[in-house]
C-alpha cells in the first residue's frame, strides 16, 4: 500500500493537529489491520514542518518495535529511503554518536535543497536492555576504536583489546570489526574523537568505573572483569542520547515493552528510557491497536488479585498526559464522573450519561485516535465436520492416565530407596492435551508429565507402549518408514485433515489464482480447489504447532508419494533418488529460460477468458508457422536441449540445427502461456526498473526467479504432485509445464506481484521473490522404536506442507535468504502455519489466508480479535476473491479496485470511506450476496457436550459488547447490567467516536 486512503489522511492530519497545539504526545489506536504504519509514515512526512524540528538540521525519526521481524516488515513502509535507514546491527543506542556524525559528514557533502532525514530503527531488547550483556561485536569495537585514543590507554589497548573481544568471537572477525571501526572513527576526524573522549570523562557511569579498567589495562589484575563492559555500554548509550535528539519517535505495540513507559522505576533501562523520552522533549507517536488490556475477565480478576486493564488504562493516559498536568487532572475527574454514572445507569439518567460520556470523549480525542471497521460482515463462523467424540480420544486419555500412575509407583519406590527423584512429578494428564493432541508423547517432551513417564522409564521398556496393540500414545516408526497411515487418533486432528485434502489439495504447490486469465477443465486439482486458502491456527499449547507440522506435512507428502511411486517401493527415509532432481535431468534449462519471442507471443489480455485448450491451439499454429520457414525435418525424438537450441534461433540468432523435435510447437506454445521464466520477464518488462536496467537486466533477473521456482519441482512429493494431475506419456518438463499451465502460473504471480509491491518496482519485486521458497526441514520425533530406549534413534519427520511458526524462524536448517513469513505470504508453500505466539507482534499473514483454526480457544475476546487480525487486513485474499468475482471482467487488479472504488463507494458516499473495497465490503453487497461470498472463516473446533461450547458462545457475546466498558473497572459485571438496562440503540450512542475521519464527516 503506497498511498494513505482517505480515513487514514485524516487520521494524520488529526494527529498533526494534535502536535500543533502542543501535545506532545499522541495514541493512534486503529481497530487491528487498517493499516497504522501507512498513516504514521504519513504523520512522518507531515512532521517535517512540526515546530522545532529544524533545530539541527536533520530530521530524525526513532521506530521502536518488539523486534527485527517487524522492522523489517515495516520500515519500508514509513517512507523513508533506504539509504537513510540504519542498518539494525548498528541500532545499538551506544553507537548512535558515530552514525550521527557519519550522517552529518554525508550531508554536508550531499548539499541537497531537502531537509536531511534519518530512521534509526531500535528494539527494546537491543538498545535499551544494556544490563548484564556485553552487546555484539560491532558494539564492542566501536568503544575500543574510541578508548584506545585515551591517553589513559595508548600503549595498553592489547588487553584492552582481549577485554572488549569476551571469549565468545574469534580472533580474526574481531580484528576485522576492530579495523572497520577504527577506519571510521578515524574518517570523523580528530574533532569528533576529541569532543568523544571529553564527554566520556566526564560521563558519570564512566568515572565510577574507571580505575578498575585501568588497573586491569595496566596488569594490576589477572582476572578479566567482564561486568566493565556493561558499564561502558551504558556510559555510551548515555552519550548517544545526549545527542540523538529524534524529533520524532514512534513506538509500534509499544504494549508490548509497556516496561519502557514506567520512567519512575530505577532500573538502568527505565533511566535509559526516561532521558530518551525527556531529550529535548521529542514528539511521541504511540500505535497499537490493543494499547492496554481492553478487557478483564472476572476469573483474570479473580486471579491477578487487580483489575489489570484498569490500572493500564490510567497509566496510559497519565502517559499521553506526562506534560500537562492540569490536563491530566481534568481528564481524571471527567472520567471518574462518566465512570460513576454508567455504573449506576438508568433510563431517567440516561441523557446525564450521555453528556458525561460526550465530556469523556473529547478528552480522550485530544490524545488518542481511533477508527473501526464499519462491521465485521466479512467474518464467518463455519463448522468443523468429524468434531465426534471418538474411541481413540477416550482410549488416548485413559492410557496416558494409565500410564502416569505407573510412572507414580515407578517414582514412588525409587523416591523410598534414594531419597530423590530428580524431578517434580505430575501424575494426571490435563484432559486440555488430550483434546489437543493426539500422540502424546511424541510431541510433549517439554512438558512435565512427558519428562515425568521418561523419569520412571528411562531405558526400559513402556508400558502400555509395549503391551497394547491399540496404544495411541506413541507414532510407530514402522508405519512412518514404510508411508503407512497414520490414523489421526483426534477429532480437532480428523477435522482439519478431511478440511485440507478433501479435493486432493496436497497436490497443489501454490494457491489457485484468484483472478484466472482462461478456464481449465473442471475435474483438474486446481478448478476443484479454486475456493482454496492457506490456514492460520492459534493454540494455547506449544506442542500442538509441532504436532500439525509434522502430521499434516507427513499426510500430505504420503498421499503424494504412495499414490505416484506406489510400485517403486519408496519409503520414507531412503537414499533412492526415485522422484528426486528431474528437472536437473532434463528441462531446467529450458523452463528458466526467459525468451523474448514467447513473452511478446502470448498476451493474456487478448486471450482473456477462453478456454486454455483453444489458446494453446493458436499459439501453436503461430509457432508452427514461424517454425516452418526453417525447412527442417521432425526428429523423432523430444529434447529439451533442442528445443532451447530452437527457441533461440526463433529470436533470430544463427544456430546450426538438424531438425525439429517431436511436439515442439505444441511445448513452446505451453511454455509462452506457463513456463516461470516467461511469466516473470513479462513481469518485470511491465515494471518500474532501475535506472540503467536494459533487456539483460530482465533476462537475468527473471532466470534468477524463474531457477527457485523450477527447484520446486525437483522435490520428491512435489514431483509426485505433478506426476498426480497431468497427463502421463509426457517427459517430466512437459508435465511441468502443463502443471504451471493449469495452475494458471501467470496470473498466480501476477497477483502475487501486486500484493508485494503496487508501485510494480523491479528490485524489490526480485528481492521479495528470491526470499519466497524455504526448504524442507524436520524434527526428531520419539516413536515406539526409540522412546526411553538407550539404543533408540529417533525418527527425523518433515516439514513442508505445514510449519510452526514459534520454532522455524530462527532454524538454521532453513537454507535460503527468506524467512517463514515471507514464505507463508506467497501463493506457494507452506500452506498451514500453527503457532501459540502471533496474536498481537504486528505481523501479517493475510495475503493467502482466509481461513484461521482457532485449536484452543483463547481466555479473552480481545485476544480472539488479535488474532484474527493478522489475516483480516488491506487486501486480504478474501476481498481479492470477491473483488475478482463481481469485477473480474477487467485484467488487471489496479483496473478491478479502481472499478470497485468507482461502484461500491457510491452506494453510500457518505457513510463508506477508502476503507470499501480495500478491506471491506458494502452491507448492501454483503447482504445481497450472502451466499456467493467468499469469506474469512472462524473454525473453532468443539468437541460436543463439552464446556467448550458455553466458553465460545460467551466469547463472541463479549467481543461484540466489550468496547462500552474500554477503561472501567469489573468489566465483565458492567456489561451484565449494561445488558438488562440499555437498548441496542443507546449501546451505539455510548461508543465512543474517536475516529477523525468519522467525525468530519457527520
Amino acid at each position: 500500500m503506497s498511498t494513505a486512503k482517505d480515513f487514514q489522511l485524516a487520521t494524520a492530519k488529526r494527529i498533526i493537529e494534535i502536535f500543533k497545539s502542543g501535545q506532545k504526545r499522541v495514541l493512534l489506536s486503529d481497530e487491528v489491520g487498517l493499516g497504522k504504519t501507512i498513516m504514521a509514515k504519513t504523520v512522518v512526512e507531515m512532521a517535517k514542518t512540526l515546530p522545532g524540528v529544524e533545530k539541527d538540521g536533520i530530521y530524525r525519526v526513532v521506530y521502536v518495535c518488539s523486534n527485527q521481524n517487524i522492522i523489517q516488515q515495516n520500515t519500508r513502509n514509513l517512507g523513508i529511503p533506504q539509504e537513510d535507514i540504519m542498518q539494525m546491527r548498528e541500532s545499538r543506542l551506544s553507537m548512535q554518536h558515530l552514525i550521527l556524525q557519519e550522517r552529518k559528514i554525508q550531508q554536508e557533502a550531499r548539499h541537497g535543497t531537502d531537509l536531511p532525514q534519518q530512521l534509526i530503527p531500535l528494539t527494546p531488547s537491543t538498545s535499551f536492555s544494556i544490563t548484564g550483556g556485553a552487546g555484539n561485536g560491532a558494539e564492542r569495537a566501536l568503544i575500543f576504536a574510541i578508548m584506545k585514543e585515551m591517553e589513559e590507554f595508548q600503549g595498553k589497548d592489547t588487553r584492552l583489546s582481549s577485554l572488549l573481544k569476551t571469549m565468545y568471537m574469534g580472533q580474526k572477525s574481531w580484528d576485522d570489526y576492530i579495523n572497520d571501526y577504527s577506519g571510521r572513527v578515524k574518517n570523523c576526524g580528530s574533532t569528533y574523537i576529541k569532543e568523544i573522549i571529553n564527554i566520556l570523562r566526564a560521563n558519570k557511569t564512566f568515572r565510577e568505573n574507571k580505575n578498575a579498567l585501568v588497573d586491569y589495562v595496566a596488569g594490576n589484575a589477572n582476572e578479566m572483569p567482564f561486568w566493565l563492559i556493561n558499564k561502558l555500554r551504558i556510559a555510551f548509550a548515555q552519550i548517544s542520547l545526549n545527542q540523538l535528539e529524534p524529533d520524532l519517535v514512534i513506538m509500534d505495540e509499544f504494549q508490548r515493552f509497556s516496561g519502557l513507559l514506567n520512567t519512575s522505576s530505577d532500573s538502568e533501562e527505565s533511566m535509559i528510557a526516561h532521558e530518551f523520552f525527556t531529550n529535548e522533549h521529542p514528539y511521541i507517536l504511540l500505535l497499537s491497536a490493543t494499547p492496554y488490556k481492553p478487557f478483564t475477565t472476572l476469573e483474570e480478576l479473580n486471579e491477578a488479585n487487580c483489575d489489570e486493564q484498569y490500572e493500564d488504562f490510567l497509566k496510559l493516559m497519565r502517559f499521553l498526559f506526562k506534560e500537562d498536568k492540569a490536563g491530566a487532572d481534568s481528564f481524571h475527574t471527567v472520567w471518574e464522573d462518566y465512570s460513576n454514572k454508567l455504573s449506576h445507569i438508568s433510563s431517567e439518567a440516561f441523557d446525564a450519561l450521555i453528556i458525561s460520556k460526550q465530556k469523556a470523549e473529547e478528552k480522550m480525542y485530544s490524545v488518542i485516535c481511533r477508527t473501526e471497521r464499519y462491521s465485521e460482515g466479512l467474518i464467518k463462523t463455519m463448522p468443523l465436520d468429524k468434531m465426534a467424540i471418538t474411541g481413540d480420544d477416550i482410549l488416548a486419555y485413559c492410557q496416558m492416565q494409565k500410564l502416569l500412575q505407573k510412572a507414580k509407583a515407578v517414582l514412588d519406590k525409587r523416591k523410598n530407596k534414594d531419597g530423590n527423584i530428580g524431578i517434580n512429578p505430575s501424575y494426571n494428564i490435563p484432559i486440555e492435551y488430550v483434546k489437543s493432541s493426539p500422540y502424546l508423547l511424541s510431541f510433549m517432551q517439554k512438558y512435565q508429565e512427558g519428562k515425568t513417564v521418561e523419569a520412571a522409564f528411562k531405558g526400559n521398556d513402556v508400558p502400555i507402549v509395549k503391551n497394547s496393540r491399540i496404544q495411541r500414545l506413541l507414532l510407530k516408526g514402522g508405519q512412518i518408514y514404510n508411508y503407512k497411515l497414520i490414523e489421526p487418533a483426534n477429532a480437532k486432528l480428523s477435522a482439519i485433515e478431511e478440511m485440507l485434502f478433501k479435493n486432493h489439495a496436497e497436490r497443489l504447490l501454490w494457491v489457485p489464482a484468484s483472478h484466472p486469465y482462461y478456464t481449465i477443465p473442471q475435474n483438474h486439482v486446481f478448478a476443484q480447489n479454486k475456493d482454496f486458502s492457506k490456514v492460520l491456527v492459534f493454540s494455547a499449547w506449544e506442542m500442538v504447532p509441532r504436532m500439525l507440522a509434522v502430521m499434516l506435512s507427513y499426510e500430505s507428502e504420503r498421499r503424494n508419494v504412495v499414490g505416484a511411486y506406489k510400485d517403486d517401493g519408496i519409503t520414507y527415509i531412503t537414499k533412492r533418488k526415485v522422484g528426486m532432481n528431474r528437472m536437473q535431468e532434463e528441462g531446467g534449462n529450458l523452463l528458466e529460460y526467459p525468451s523474448v519471442y514467447l513473452a511478446d507471443l502470448y498476451d493474456y489480455r487478448e486471450y482473456f477468458g477462453q478456454n486454455i485448450d483453444s489458446i494453446i491451439n493458436d499459439l501453436q499454429n503461430k509457432i508452427q508457422a514461424d517454425i516452418n520457414k526453417f525447412g527442417l525435418p521432425i526428429l523423432n525424438i523430444t529434447s529439451a536441449d533442442i528445443l532451447l537450441l530452437l527457441i533461440k534461433r526463433l529470436e533470430g540468432e544463427d544456430l546450426e540445427m538438424r531438425g525439429i523435435p517431436q511436439r515442439a510447437a505444441r511445448t513452446l506454445a505451453f511454455m509462452a502461456i506457463a513456463s516461470p521464466a516467461v511469466c516473470m520477464l513479462r513481469i518485470l518488462k511491465n515494471s518500474e526498473e532501475p535506472e540503467n536496467a536494459d533487456a539483460y537486466y530482465e533476462t537475468t533477473n527473471a532466470k534468477d526467479v524463474a531457477e527457485s521456482i523450477v527447484a520446486l519441482f525437483n522435490r520428491r512429493e512435489n514431483s509426485a504432485a505433478v506426476e498426480l494431475s497431468t497427463p502421463k506419456g509426457l517427459k517430466y518438463y512437459e508435465q511441468v509445464l502443463h502443471y504451471c499451465v493449469m495452475g494458471n502460473l501467470q496470473s498466480v504471480l501476477d497477483e502475487y506481484c501486486h500484493m508485494i509491491d503496487e508501485g510494480k518496482h523491479a528490485e524489490y519485486i526480485v528481492d521479495k521473490l528470491n526470499a519466497t521458497f524455504i526448504s524442507a526441514t524436520s524434527y526428531q520425533i520419539e516413536t515406539t522404536d526409540s522412546y526411553c530406549k538407550e539404543e533408540g534413534k529417533s525418527m527425523p519427520m518433515r516439514r513442508s506442507f505445514a510449519f510452526d511458526y514459534a520454532k522455524v524462524v530462527q532454524d538454521k536448517n532453513i537454507k535460503h535468504n527468506g524467512t517463514l513469513q515471507q514464505a507463508f505470504n506467497s501463493p506457494f508453500r507452506p500452506f498451514v502455519l500453527a503457532t501459540t505466539s502471533i496474536g498481537q507482534e504486528g505481523l501479517d499473514f493475510h495475503w493467502y489466508t482466509r481461513k484461521i483454526v482457532h485449536w484452543n480457544l483463547p481466555s479473552n475476546p480481545v485476544d480472539m480479535e488479535q488474532r484474527e487480525g493478522r489475516i483480516n487486513r488491506y487486501k486480504c485474499l478474501a476481498i481479492r476473491r470477491n473483488i475478482a468475482r463481481f469485477f473480474g471482467g477487467k485484467y488487471s487488479w489496479e483496473e478491478m479496485f479502481t472499478e470497485a472504488d468507482k461502484q461500491w463507494r457510491i452506494l453510500s458516499p457518505s457513510e463508506y470511506s477508502e476503507m470499501v473495497p480495500y478491506w471491506c465490503l458494502p452491507k448492501e453487497i454483503i447482504e445481497e450476496h450472502v451466499n456467493e461470498l467468499e469469506y474469512i472463516e472462524r473454525l473453532v473446533p468443539l468437541y460436543p457436550m463439552s464446556n467448550d461450547e458455553i466458553r465460545y458462545k460467551h466469547l463472541i457475546d463479549v467481543l461484540s459488547l466489550y468496547r462500552l466498558t474500554m477503561g472501567q473497572p469489573r468489566q465483565e459485571e458492567l456489561l451484565q447490567l449494561l445488558k438488562g438496562k440499555v437498548t441496542k440503540e443507546q449501546m451505539k450512542e455510548l461508543l465512543f467516536d474517536l475516529s477523525p475521519y468519522s467525525r468530519n464527516t457527520k
